[in-house]
């Protein structure tokens, strides 16, 4: 799953992974991929960091609560160091800085 309040973020991703053979599904809203993980499992959840409302941090503790094995991966344009140690302290298993480079995604993807 993509989670991204920036729509172009979300196509983006999605249409890369599908094209990888992925099966992937999109939120634009921390809450609305909170609902999916409630009703739904997945093997892996990119998320961004930033959006208005529900957090990617918030995703990604709902996440460890209710789907501890999926892998998650958080993503800002604002990497500092205290988001990226907060997202890695609480369990994300990758910070990916935007922009990203499509061939990085694939990578890490491949690698979960």
């Amino acid at each position: 799953m993509i989670i991204d309040d920036e729509a172009g973020i979300r196509d983006l991703l999605c249409d890369h992974l599908c094209s990888l053979n992925y099966e992937v599904c999109t939120a634009s809203k921390g809450q609305e991929g909170i609902d999916y993980i409630i009703n739904d499992s997945f093997d892996i959840i990119i998320s961004d960091l930033m959006m208005p409302g529900v957090s990617g941090l918030d995703v990604l503790e709902a996440s460890r609560r209710i789907s501890p094995a999926t892998k998650i991966i958080l993503m800002s344009g604002v990497g500092t160091v205290e988001n990226i140690g907060s997202a890695i302290n609480k369990g994300a298993h990758c910070f990916i800085k935007k922009p990203f480079d499509l061939d990085n995604i694939t990578e890490v993807v491949g690698k979960l």
